[in-house]
């Protein structure tokens, strides 16, 4: 297996490991050994540097087909500055003390760059479609259920063809874009409407998952959505939690 490392400025780890003839196998099991410790939640302010990484070869060095791994080379890249702030062993524990003004400033500050930029994704998406014809008459779901690559399995689309091959299938087509947009624009929205989008977005994501497969977009996505809308409002005089 040759990977190839041409034009990156830092090498992935598969890099490394073809170029100190490394067991590319052994490299895939340390860095789901990592990843799992970071989910864990241990030593975040080490853990968060080794997660984007890993994310940042899978993207160079994968074979990408639905953008998740490049979500999440972004959003991990810019978790790192919050997390280098984050001194606990384990960031599931309560805070012994405040964050003081400078860290609280640098968390607050890439929150909200984190959140304009899952805002972006969500709104390039809906206005990327009103481009395309298919989505604007609501025959693009059609035709995508149908892909040879996106394309849900034959069984499948026999047990979803009464809504394909029917009208219903154009408010369905539609509706995708129109919540795109309204989670868009929940970046402003009021806590109430924040709970809405949250469970219309994990929703959706999951029917991307259940029906083309594309499960690592959906996961990603879904984490997305909870540090773009979560948590629904903020209270200034509990410091522990920003």
């Amino acid at each position: 297996m040759h990977i190839v490392c041409d034009n990156l400025i830092i090498p992935t780890s598969f890099c490394l490991a073809q170029n100190y003839s490394w067991n590319l196998e052994i490299m895939r099991f340390v860095m789901i050994i990592i990843l799992i410790i970071s989910m864990l939640g241990f030593a975040p302010f080490i853990t968060c540097i080794f997660h984007w990484y890993i994310c940042y070869s899978i993207q160079n060095n994968g074979l990408p087909i639905d953008g998740g791994d490049q979500i999440a080379t972004v959003i991990s890249f810019l978790l790192i500055p919050i997390l280098l702030t984050d001194w606990r062993i384990n960031q599931y524990n309560i805070p012994i003390k405040p964050l003081d003004y400078y860290k609280k400033l640098i968390s607050f500050s890439f929150f909200w760059i984190i959140k304009i930029q899952i805002c972006i994704i969500y709104f390039s998406a809906a206005i990327g479609r009103l481009k395309n014809e298919e989505w604007g008459n609501g025959t693009a779901l059609y035709y995508f259920f149908k892909d040879s690559i996106f394309g849900v399995p034959d069984w499948e689309y026999k047990l979803l063809t009464p809504i394909l091959e029917s009208k219903i299938i154009i408010p369905i087509t539609w509706g995708i874009t129109i919540l795109e947009v309204f989670l868009a624009f929940n970046i402003i929205g009021s806590p109430k409407t924040k709970k809405i989008a949250l469970l219309l977005g994990i929703f959706l994501h999951l029917g991307i998952g259940l029906t083309i497969g594309i499960w690592s977009f959906s996961i990603v996505m879904i984490v997305c959505l909870f540090l773009y809308l979560y948590p629904f409002e903020i209270h200034d005089n509990k410091e522990e939690n920003v």
